[in-house]
């Protein structure tokens, strides 16, 4: 203000001088009444300029923004739209950033400098081709916002890959398992396999006729007497976990350079190895990790940049290792191979990790890779995903067709095995394709991974699953971890 009322002074005394001089009238001047000249809100609000302009040949074209939100009071997540395959780089924040765009979408963060209303530059750049003009705009510090408090903080990595922030424990080793974990795992697991075996066997002496109770012997010995005719020709229930990596360990050369690891061992890797480590397991597990990263090349989305779980593709080849274990007692359930699904890539709005950068998903955009089958199923089972644009999972309606709920399949197959199924998000992809390679598929309740013994004999007319199987992502440890059978 000091700066506004000199100003002021000295206007109103060569205002007077002019008035001494012609003898004109002047109405006094309110100097209070002087804008601001620092307001940074009335600078912050000024439009930026997006016209469209043609680009000189020989030079990249000026990329847009198409949003700006804080994601903290001084870090905003920026996305924007640019020439296919260029670089983006935004400089006057406290440190420059560049980012890969991928299909002409782009997604980045940057620190801001200052408090106030940062004026930050964007330019884009093409292979053989020179940098764009520079395109200006402001982002505001936010005092006011924080932090997401519900676990659901997005970090953004290099290729505007999106990662959700609690992943990085699991991908930096920060919750790596002590021995006394790593047993009591591997002592869950054999204490629930014995479970189910005893379950099955239970199921079967209940079934057992023309077996007459010898005479003084009560009702428990008669039952174990059943069961041990039984056990002379029992063939044991598989028990099978397909355990399934995060995108950020999928692809560590996305996260950001200041955050990279040199950890060891993660929680999922010490996992896999109890399973492997203790020849008194008698689980399977199939280890994703490396199937996955065989197909990193492919040409196809394994995870999509703003979707947390993995596409149609990736999980294809859960599937298909399934069912190469289950082939090896009943061939007729042999995985169908890929060329039986058209693969298709779809730009489509972004996912759910979009929207918890608080960016609008349809104008944050995003590429999917979907299979559509060639053939038609012979049962319904609802949808899959929210809508032809939106590939989050529908999980959420309440409807009986939800993907969520506990659901038997029946496709009375003669001759195909049963399975109960325990799963996370991880096997909605490949709902129905499992389905068809069984006569019953029992999906237990989304996102609970602890076998029951009521689970495992679904009707009066079969004892039971030949199979049980659990799928989970590195994400769902926590669950897995807690899952003694009841």
């Amino acid at each position: 203000m000091k700066v506004q009322k000199i100003i002021a002074t000295m206007l109103l005394l060569a205002l007077t001088a002019l008035t001494i001089t012609s003898c004109v009238s002047i109405p006094p001047l309110d100097i209070e009444s002087f804008p601001d000249l620092n307001n940074s809100k009335e600078v912050s609000e000024a439009p930026t300029s997006q016209i469209e302009e043609s680009t000189e040949p020989g030079f990249t074209e000026r990329p847009k923004y198409t949003q700006i939100v804080n994601v903290t009071a001084d870090r905003v997540v920026i996305a924007g739209t640019c020439e296919d395959g260029a670089v983006v780089t935004i400089t006057k924040g406290k440190e420059p950033v560049s980012v890969q765009s991928v299909g002409g979408y782009f997604i980045t963060e940057v620190t801001l400098a200052t408090s106030g209303s940062n004026r930050l530059e964007m330019t884009a750049k093409v292979e053989d081709k020179e940098e764009s003009t520079a395109r200006i705009f402001y982002a505001d510090y936010k005092a006011t916002v924080s932090q997401r408090p519900d676990g659901l903080d997005v970090m953004v990595g290099l290729n505007s890959q999106l990662f959700l922030n609690k992943s990085y424990k699991e991908y930096n080793g920060e919750n790596v398992l002590s021995t006394t974990e790593i047993k009591a795992f591997q002592t869950m697991l054999k204490d629930n396999y014995t479970s189910i075996q005893e379950k099955r066997i239970a199921d079967l002496a209940l079934l057992q006729t023309g077996v007459k109770k010898p005479d003084g012997m009560t009702d428990l010995e008669y039952l174990e007497m059943l069961r041990d005719i039984v056990r002379q020709d029992y063939t044991p229930v598989e028990v099978i976990y397909v355990m399934i990596p995060n995108a950020i360990t999928l692809y560590p050369e996305l996260v950001p350079e200041d955050m990279k690891t040199d950890t060891n061992t993660t929680r999922y890797q010490q996992l896999i190895k109890a399973f492997r480590d203790d020849a008194d397991i008698k689980t399977k597990v199939i280890d994703m990790l490396p199937i996955l990263q065989a197909h990193k090349d492919d040409g196809y989305n394994l995870f999509s940049r703003t979707y947390s779980n993995w596409s149609d593709y990736a999980a294809y080849f859960a599937y298909e290792e399934l069912l190469k274990v289950i082939a090896e007692d009943y061939p007729v359930s042999s995985p169908r191979p890929l060329s039986d699904f058209n693969i298709v890539t779809k730009d489509v709005m972004g996912g759910d990790l979009a929207g918890y950068t608080y960016l609008d998903r349809t104008t944050a955009r995003d590429t999917f890779t979907v299979l559509e089958p060639k053939f038609s199923y012979t049962f319904q089972t609802g949808d899959f995903y929210n809508g032809p644009d939106d590939f989050t999972f529908n999980v959420t309606n309440k409807a009986a067709n939800a993907l969520s709920s506990r659901r038997e399949i029946k496709t009375s197959k003669a001759g195909y095995p049963s399975a109960v199924i325990y799963r996370d998000e991880s096997a909605t992809p490949i709902y129905n394709m499992l389905a068809e390679k069984f006569s019953t598929t029992i999906y237990f309740t989304m996102n609970s991974l602890t076998p029951r013994k009521v689970d495992l004999t679904h009707n009066k007319t079969k004892t039971g699953a030949d199979y049980v199987i659990v799928f989970c992502t590195e994400s769902s440890i926590d669950t897995l971890l807690a899952s003694q059978m009841s």
